[in-house]
């Protein structure tokens, strides 16, 4: 069905949204031409809608566009009495901008009657509020068109009256009134019934009211024709006539109330009328009026009068007494007017109409009225005598006192009253000042109303009242007139009353009473305060008697001491009362009075104290926030609500155990619930409001605020709704007091140690579980209707009084808000449901369900109250969050009428929508992105592709015209268009919805957005122009462009154009962006004009550095770092300035609430460092000063940071240093600087570190404790139990590895620093440093070592621990820097722990599951033990540590053992570091006679042993190059052609630097043995003799090593000749260049032929399956940060810098993998020799003279297994081997101890086996000039690094050991080589050796060995 056309019927709703200023704020020309556009309509009224005639329904189509709509049509006219064509009108607006479902089921409406009658009812209130909305319009403009208003549109209005004359639109109110007066019950409509008439009734109450109102401002403005006052009389006489009976009690209250609001206006208006002050000429104009409205007037004044017609009698005598005052005929003439107005009470009605709501609103037509009234009263003082109200007898003129009292109280009359002094009302004023204290009321209700009136008010009174200039009292005839008269002493008793009356005090007689008594009044000043003070003493002395002293009380007493202590608190809410010294008394008396007569029951005669202890009560609340002390002192016990055990829990503080109401509970229920007035509940909740609000102190709490709302809960909100009210006004505040109370309590923003969470956990405890929900579901469900019809009642849509009830309604929707954040305090887990929660879920579909969710949703109809709306929305955002339901099912509404609520009608398209409700909706619809995927599609209008497909024929972009979608598209283009877009309070909300889309990654949306034309065009635009400060918004386009960047393969060139384009070093906009973001407001010095809340600045300074941050780390990744780069000045610029940002956030850390920003600041300069390194300084010496001044601001405030920030600002500091290390280097002072706060921060770390160990161990303690008890009891264990044991220990092991890391980065910082200070020392000069801080460092570093080092969690600390440890046992700081006893405890850590059954090797091929050691993690820690011996055995002095070196090696002998036979196991690197390091620790043991002669012979033994295998280990891996490439790289070989594959495929950088390892052992081991040789001038000498103990000796074995796990440790001669074949052949090769002539075909099928030969010899039939399973370590990128072969010093710090791994990663690249395989087995798979890779010996002479140890890179190998070593290391190791084999040679040769036929063996198969390396010599002859070296090779295989010969002039041969130096040179002569100096450069030494071993051989005598 097709909406129909709507026509001329204007839309009142969107013209008061449009004028009134309240709902949105919209452009005066808009204003002027849509009142314009509604003259008419607004000129005639009501009028305008025409009464229904059939003639008009002849006129509506019957079948066009439906004949459903014309029978609606039909039956609606009738009803509503209007013509049919304007209820086609009516009907076509209600389904535009009323009706709330779709076209479709409003025509499926239409075929069913019960449904018809539903709508028919909506329409009918449709009406009805469109005819009421029509009559407030024209209300607003009528009462705002003058310019002292202050309207925004005043001028619009001023204009249209310019058009629509007052005169015109009076005649057309008082015709409208009329036709209202008439109205008659629609006769032909059968849908007609009682309630239609009743509400019929009522609106029509309601119209009249409000015209009447209008037409008294027209006459406030123009007066009346006099010839047309009759008319306009009867006009506004009387009421509408009643169409139905009331149906109940309240009902017939409600219509009453109405009725009397009617009389209150038509007197008002005739009031204004007859006002002579307001208008010209009313001399003429009452002598026409009195011509025709006398005999009228007289015969209402005679038969039928009214108490409501009073006002007019007194009116029309006073008003022709003041045009002729003299005239003696008119006063007696209209005399009995008055006389009857005095009878019928006037003053009194007066006083009810100034009273009434309607008057004491903030209305321009209640101060018209007050104005008229306070004319009124003026001229009535005129003709009143003073004798008249001096008459006992004139009773009915006391009540002027309380007119003129409630006329004043309003700010304007009040100020009028003071500014007629003398004048007017003053005589009244005077009067009853005259008669006090003896009449009490009169002056106290007089000051009542002049102190409620305002704070100036309020203070002039208090000085009258203070200075009185006389004083009335009854004092008996016969005292002592020669003496002061002190009238209040001898009653005074509590606190004195001294003030005495003089003796010569002028004073007047005015009444003798018959008791002996008289009435005198004395000219003398005093005080009000004083007979206060004496009225409260005399209530205590006669009430004070019990019931028995009740008779003697005087009646009017308790009236008094009420009225007055009213005055009293009247003055209290704007003075300071106890400023005042009079004052202070009867305050004092206040709380003695509620402490003494607070009665749990009253009697009746004692019921007149109730009202005075509620006065009191009411005092108490008006002081509770400026003095909180004394209120809380002066509370008697047993008043207020209170807990009789104070100290419970807070379950049973909700559940009111031990709970006591006190009097307040006791009272309400006894007297306020029957009076139906309820003063003391409203007092009691305005002293619990203001103390939650003060917060004052814990007494406080437990003694006020949690009572008190336990009282409110329990006592209170459960039953309010069912209490009975005098005024309705009075419940509506006790709502609204009640939920301020509630939402107060629940106050978010308390940290979470204060004492108040206790609070906030009882009144969320009692809304979620307890009765009270049902109270607050209740207020909650009060309904849009009920709102409405409410507002439709009220007099003033501006600021009435029914805005408290929708106030209330929205604080209780908060609290729901809030509870719903608390629950998590309560424990309550995402899935679970409190009583609320599952009230405020229930779905529509659910039979009796509440409809919660339905009725928020409808609040956005609530048009009066924007915030009402806003927070509706807020909390169904909070649903969407928290709600594990749909809330699409909630909701219960299909998808269009959800677009229409959120998004067309009430929503983001609406004009008249304010923007913090628009605001509200996008936040709620950016939720609904993440978590209500049902909802987006609705609110979007989403078709899914294939749906669309299925069912549509249209594409799926065209549903995307409605909902969110529009307001999206237009709101970018609004983007581009304006230039001041991010100052728009949409901009940040809009952003915020976007960047939800690209976040969750809804594809749908995403794509029709980004492939929008110009899309990113719009988006970017903000960031091409100029950035303003403060301005949100920007952090979610900089996320928007983060995730486009990081989530999408292809980017758009729209995209791509505007990212080059902000990155364009050409323009400023990346400089400007960046300046916004990191200029922070501690640094930036703002204007005093300038200054804004800090908190909110900071939470934006917060928001957009997260989102810069997140852009930087996208920008500088290296796949996208690759098309858009950062230039050098930008990266400069942004790490300045978060360097910059930082140190001052640093500086305040004593800030807690910044710490994210902090955290935030040092992660983007640490991603700064590490992706730009050296770009981003600019001048080093400026950084390094920066980095000193980081450092120290760290230092001192390090303590107080989390661990998360610690852990960042120790990375930045390391990767600080990494940049200026060079620069630092240069400056002693600031390395030693540096050092000093770096071992302050690093002994913190390690005092925290330790004890969290220590905690971690009692916890395992703990945990095998529990876990053994279980196992008693359970037979068997579980997979489960086994599962969750696995996940207890994986928590543990990643919480150690947590906790450690800061205490790690801390190390390594140290270690970088010591390192520099060291490197500096050793280029420049020796330099003993005094570092205090390093020395302290030194014991907690040890002694959290010995806790930590046997913990698997504490890995990666321990190895930067024992790495640091190694740098300061080589350091220049100290001779002793370690102490014994620390060194033995270390021996004692480093023996292997339990898990792996202390050993390195037992547990290799077992499963360990996670969180526990394996041998592979202990091998990198024992190197590093081994290192730390190696340094106290080559410190200065060794002999200082002798001892622990000793004990080292006696302790570890058999962990030594088990070490060197590693690599018969494992080819490892991490085995090659631990062989690495043990022969080097033996070579150099050894070279140290000292050290060597201390040891036992036993262990010498066994260390001779461990080379003797290391040796034999390294010759058997480095003859088979296959078993490495399958261990290392891999390589699974199951067939003949895999093999051959496995030799094409070229080594790995791992394998190549596993070869050049296993080469330097090999050295190491050979120079060891060529020390234990005897010298060789020994061995060639005539007399041979050996007397060196340690000799070795070779065996007699000359066949290549074979791999073997029973062969025990011996040194062979085929060991040694294959070791310098090898060498010798791997020179060789790496000289040929390749040749295509050097490798043919023939060749190439030899080798295959012979692979696959060797293949099916290698193939047993058990072979070994090489499995995933097999593959049993990872590479972690820390565990390997003590290679001895890192490519420079802060490389082995990288994987502390880059932040925490825990994870361990998928075997998804085998060259990722190290396989722990035997390589025994490898043997027996592959059979493998070195031999197979030197199939063609083509030795070509080649003469280099390139001194360099690395061939040039662009020279071709021939073997690439070959070419993987290293030149040097080869060299030096064939030299060292070549020099072992000639000794070992020549030993066997001379040995006496082998037989000759041996001897002659030995001989002959070493010159045979040595052939290689003579053709090698033959054919190459290379000069043997260049320096010995040696090259350590990356696994990366990208760099090489070259390692110089450490010279040690204490040792004769070459080390083995090699140190990298800094090129030092030696002077060298005799003094300093102990020899003298020889020219080598000539010297060639592998010809040299070549030739020494034939001379040897040949000068054998041969014949000797037959």
């Amino acid at each position: 069905m097709e909406v129909p056309i709507v026509e001329s019927l204007p839309y009142c709703k969107e013209l008061w949204f449009l004028i009134s200023d309240t709902v949105c704020r919209c452009e005066k020309q808009l204003v002027e031409d849509e009142i314009k556009k509604e003259t008419k309509l607004l000129k005639e009224g009501l009028l305008f809608f025409k009464p229904y005639t059939e003639v008009s329904l002849q006129n509506i189509p019957k079948n066009d566009p439906s004949p459903r709509m014309y029978e609606l049509i039909s039956k609606l006219a009738p009803l509503l009495n209007l013509d049919a064509m304007i209820t086609w009108d009516l009907v076509c607006n209600f389904i535009k901008y009323e009706y709330r479902n779709c076209a479709e089921t409003f025509a499926s409406q239409l075929i069913d009657f019960t449904s018809m009658k539903v709508l028919i009812d909506d329409i009918w209130e449709f009406y009805y509020s469109e005819r009421m909305t029509l009559i407030k319009c024209l209300k607003l403009m009528v009462e705002y068109k003058d310019e002292d208003k202050g309207h925004r549109y005043q001028k619009e209005f001023a204009k249209f009256f310019d058009d629509v004359l007052f005169g015109t639109l009076l005649d057309s109110i008082r015709k409208q009134i009329e036709m209202l007066k008439t109205i008659n019950p629609p006769l032909r409509s059968q849908l007609c019934t009682e309630e239609y008439l009743y509400r019929l009734y009522n609106s029509s109450l309601i119209e009249m009211r409000e015209l009447l109102h209008i037409l008294t401002v027209i006459i406030h403005d123009i007066h009346i024709a006099d010839t047309e006052f009759m008319k306009f009389y009867e006009s506004i006489g009387g009421e509408p006539r009643r169409l139905a009976s009331t149906k109940s009690h309240e009902d017939k209250k409600a219509i009453a109330r109405k009725i009397q609001e009617i009389q209150y206006s038509q007197v008002a208006l005739l009031i204004v009328a007859l006002d002579i002050r307001k208008h010209f000429n009313m001399e003429d104009w009452i002598h026409s009026v009195r011509n025709s409205m006398q005999e009228t007037f007289e015969q209402k004044c005679i038969r039928d009068n009214f108490p409501q017609d009073s006002p007019l009698f007194l009116s029309w005598m006073l008003a022709n007494y003041a045009i002729d005052p003299e005239n003696i005929d008119t006063l007696n003439r209209f005399k009995h007017f008055g006389i009857k107005a005095i009878k019928l009470n006037v003053f009194h009605y007066l006083q009810d109409l100034m009273n009434s709501e309607m008057i004491c609103e903030k209305t321009h037509y209640a101060e018209v009225v007050r104005s008229s009234v306070y004319n009124l009263l003026t001229l009535a003082c005129a003709f009143i005598n003073e004798d008249k109200l001096n008459d006992e007898n004139e009773n009915e003129l006391n009540y002027i006192f309380n007119a003129v009292a409630a006329t004043i109280q309003f700010p304007e009359t009040a100020m009028r009253f003071w500014k007629e002094h003398d004048d007017g009302l003053w005589l009244i004023y005077k009067f009853a000042v005259e008669q006090f204290p003896y009449e009490f009321e009169p002056l106290t209700n007089i000051a009542i109303g002049l102190a409620s009136a305002s704070e100036l008010s309020a203070e002039k009174i208090a000085i009258e009242l203070d200075n009185l200039p006389s004083l009335t009292l009854e004092v008996p005839r016969q005292r002592d007139y020669s003496k002061p008269f002190k009238p209040y002493e001898q009653e005074c008793v509590i606190h004195r009353n001294s003030y005495a009356i003089l003796e010569d005090c002028p004073c007047e007689n005015i009444r003798i009473l018959s008791s002996g008594f008289e009435v005198v009044i004395f000219r003398q000043r005093a005080s009000y305060w004083h007979a206060l003070h004496h009225k409260i003493e005399q209530l205590f002395s006669q009430a004070g008697g019990g019931i028995t002293g009740c008779n003697k009380m005087n009646k009017n007493l308790p009236e008094h001491v009420s009225q007055g202590l009213k005055l009293l608190k009247t003055l209290a809410k704007h003075i300071e009362i106890w400023n005042r010294e009079n004052m202070v008394i009867p305050t004092e008396l206040s709380f003695e009075i509620i402490n003494r007569f607070s009665y749990p029951v009253l009697p009746e005669e004692k019921m007149y104290i109730y009202k005075i202890v509620a006065a009191c009560i009411s005092i108490s609340s008006e002081l509770v926030l400026e003095y909180p002390e004394e209120i809380l002192s002066r509370m008697r016990a047993g008043v207020y609500p209170r807990f009789n055990n104070r100290y419970q829990k807070t379950l049973d503080f909700a559940e009111a155990v031990s709970f006591d109401g006190g009097i307040i509970a006791s009272w309400l229920s006894a007297i306020e619930t029957i009076a139906h007035s309820y003063p003391i509940l409203n007092a009691y909740l305005d002293i619990l409001s203001k103390y939650l609000i003060r917060k004052y102190n814990e007494e406080a709490l437990y003694t006020i605020e949690i009572p008190g709302m336990v009282f409110l809960l329990q006592g209170v909100l459960p039953k309010l709704d069912f209490w009975y009210f005098d005024s309705d006004a009075e419940r509506t505040d006790l709502w609204l007091k009640s939920m301020f109370c509630l939402h107060r309590a629940l106050e978010s923003s308390l940290p979470k140690e204060d004492i108040r969470n206790e609070l906030q956990l009882v009144v969320a405890y009692s809304l979620l579980y307890l009765e009270p929900r049902h109270a607050l579901l209740k207020l909650i469900r009060t309904g849009e209707r009920t709102l409405h019809n409410k507002m439709m009642a009220e007099t003033d849509w501006i600021r009435g009084k029914g805005f408290k009830a929708i106030k209330s309604v929205q604080l209780a929707l908060s609290v729901v808000n809030r509870l719903l954040i608390f629950r998590k305090s309560l424990g309550l887990e995402i899935g679970e449901r409190s009583p609320l929660e599952a009230a405020l879920y229930s779905s529509p579909r659910v039979p009796n369900g509440l409809l919660i969710v339905p009725t928020i949703v409808n609040y956005l109809y609530v048009w009066f109250s924007p915030p009402l709306q806003a927070m509706a929305v807020r909390l169904l955002k909070k649903f969407a969050e928290g709600s594990s339901m749909s809330l699409l099912v909630c909701m219960g509404m299909d998808g269009t009428a959800i677009r229409e609520t959120f998004a067309s009608r009430r929503g983001l398209m609406s004009p008249t929508c304010v923007a913090d409700v628009k605001v509200a909706i996008l936040e709620l619809v950016a939720v609904c992105l993440e978590k209500q995927p049902g909802l987006t599609e609705a609110l979007f209008n989403i078709v899914h592709p294939a749906e669309c497909k299925r069912i549509f024929p249209r594409s799926v972009e065209e549903f995307f015209t409605e909902g969110c979608r529009q307001f999206l598209v237009k709101y970018l283009n609004r983007i581009y268009e304006r230039d001041d877009i991010v100052s728009d309070k949409l901009y940040n909300s809009t952003m915020a919805l976007l960047r939800a889309m690209w976040y969750h990654r809804n594809e749908i949306l995403v794509n029709f957005f980004r492939k929008r034309e110009n899309f990113w065009t719009h988006l970017f635009a903000p960031l091409f122009r100029e950035i303003l400060p403060g301005a949100k918004g920007y952090s979610h386009l900089l996320d928007i462009i983060t995730l486009e960047l990081f989530k999408s393969t292809t980017l758009e060139d729209d995209f791509t154009m505007n990212l080059k384009k902000l990155l364009d070093k050409s323009k400023d906009y990346w400089k400007k962006l960046a300046m916004y973001i990191l200029d922070d407001v501690h640094i930036v010095k703002q204007k005093p004009c300038e200054k804004r809340d800090i908190n909110i600045i900071d939470s934006l300074y917060e928001t957009n550095l997260e989102s810069w941050y997140n852009f930087i780390v996208t920008l500088t990744d290296e796949r996208i770092a690759m098309n858009y780069p950062i230039n050098v000045s930008q990266a400069q610029l942004i790490t300045q300035r978060s360097l910059e940002s930082l140190l001052e956030r640093i500086k305040q850390s004593y800030d807690v609430s910044s710490r994210k920003i902090t955290m935030l600041l040092a992660s983007l300069s640490l991603r700064c460092i590490t992706s730009w390194k050296q770009m981003c300084v600019d001048d080093s010496r400026i950084f390094k000063c920066g980095l000193t001044q980081l450092m120290q601001e760290i230092s001192q405030a390090y303590c107080t940071f989390g661990k998360s920030l610690r852990q960042t600002l120790i990375s930045l500091l390391l990767g600080c240093v990494q940049c200026v290390k060079s620069t630092l280097r240069e400056d002693i002072s600031s390395l030693e600087y540096l050092l000093s706060h770096s071992c302050t921060i690093a002994a913190c770390e390690l005092e925290e570190l330790k004890e969290a160990a220590i905690q971690l161990e009692r916890r395992k303690q703990d945990h095998l404790v529990k876990q053994k008890e279980i196992d008693c009891k359970i037979d068997t264990i579980d997979s489960v139990t086994t599962q969750k044991n696995a996940e207890e220990r994986n928590a543990e092991t990643v919480r150690g590895i947590r906790e450690s890391l800061p205490a790690t980065l801390a190390v390594c910082m140290v270690t970088q620093v010591l390192r520099s200070y060291i490197e500096r020392n050793i280029t420049k000069c020796q330099r003993k440093s005094s570092c205090v801080q390093f020395r302290q460092m030194i014991p907690e570093l040890m002694t959290c070592i010995g806790v930590t080092l046997q913990k698997y969690s504490y890995l990666r600390f321990s190895t930067a621990a024992l790495n640091l440890l190694n740098l300061i046992i080589r350091s220049p700081y100290a001779l002793h820097p370690i102490n014994e006893n620390d060194i033995a405890k270390l021996w004692l850590s480093l023996i292997p722990p339990i898990d792996i059954g202390n050993s390195m090797l037992d547990s290799l091929y077992d499963d360990c599951p996670n969180g526990q050691w394996r041998c592979q993690d202990w091998w990198p820690l024992y190197t590093l033990g081994l290192e730390f011996l190696i340094g106290l055995v080559t410190r200065e002095m060794p002999n200082v540590y002798i001892k622990s070196i000793t004990m080292f090696l006696h302790s570890h002998e058999y962990q030594l053992m088990v070490a060197s036979t590693l690599l018969r196991h494992t080819a490892d690197l991490l085995a090659a570091d631990l062989v690495q390091s043990l022969v080097a620790l033996i070579y150099i043991i050894a070279t140290q006679p000292y050290v060597w002669n201390s040891i036992q012979p036993n262990v010498c033994e066994t260390l001779i042993k461990c080379m003797y295998l290391a040796y034999d280990n390294t010759v058997n891996l480095l003859l088979r190059p296959r078993i490495l490439k399958f261990i290392i790289d891999g390589i699974s070989v199951e067939s003949a052609e895999e093999l051959e594959s496995c030799d094409k495929r070229l080594p790995s950088g791992e394998l190549k630097l596993l070869v050049n390892k296993l080469i330097i052992i090999n050295t190491t081991c050979a120079l060891s043995f060529v020390h234990f040789s005897p010298r060789l001038n020994t061995l060639v000498d005539t007399i041979y003799t050996q007397d060196f103990c340690y000799t070795p000796m070779a065996e007699m074995n000359f066949g290549p090593p074979h791999m073997s796990m029973s062969s025990g440790p011996r040194l062979t001669y085929g060991t040694i000749i294959s070791s310098t074949q090898l060498f010798t052949q791997a020179l060789h090769y790496r000289s040929q260049p390749i040749s295509s002539s050097s490798v043919s075909l023939s060749k190439q099928t030899d080798k295959t032929d012979s692979a696959k030969k060797e293949w099916e010899h290698a193939a047993p039939e058990d072979r070994r399956m090489h499995s995933s399973k097999d593959l049993r370590r990872i590479i972690h990128a820390a565990s390997g940060s003590t290679s001895r072969s890192s490519s420079n010093v802060g490389s082995e710090f990288l994987a502390y810098v880059s932040g925490l791994d825990v994870t361990v990663p998928l075997l998804s690249s085998p060259r990722l993998v190290r396989r722990p395989y035997d390589p025994l087995i490898c043997e027996n798979t592959i059979l493998s020799r070195a031999t197979a890779l030197t199939s063609g010996r083509h030795v070509t002479k080649g003469i280099s003279n390139n001194d360099s140890p690395v061939v040039a890179k662009y020279q071709k190998f021939s073997d690439p297994w070959f070419e993987s070593m290293d030149e040097n290391n080869t060299r030096f190791a064939l030299e060292i081997n070549l020099v072992l084999i000639l000794y070992q040679a020549l030993e066997g040769v001379r040995s006496p101890r082998i037989a000759l036929r041996d001897r002659q063996l030995i001989a002959r198969e070493t010159v045979t086996e040595l052939g290689v390396f003579f053709d090698f010599l033959e054919h190459r002859g290379t000069p043997d000039d260049w320096q010995v070296k040696g090259s350590l090779i990356n696994s990366d295989a990208k760099s090489i690094r070259t390692i110089q010969q450490t010279v040690d002039f204490n040792q004769t041969i070459l080390p083995a050991r090699l140190k990298e130096i800094q090129g030092t040179i030696f002077k060298e002569n005799v003094h300093t080589t102990g020899k003298y100096a020889i020219n080598i450069n000539n010297i060639q030494f592998l010809p040299l050796m070549g030739k020494l071993f034939k001379t040897v051989v040949e000068s054998l005598d041969l014949t000797q060995y037959r």
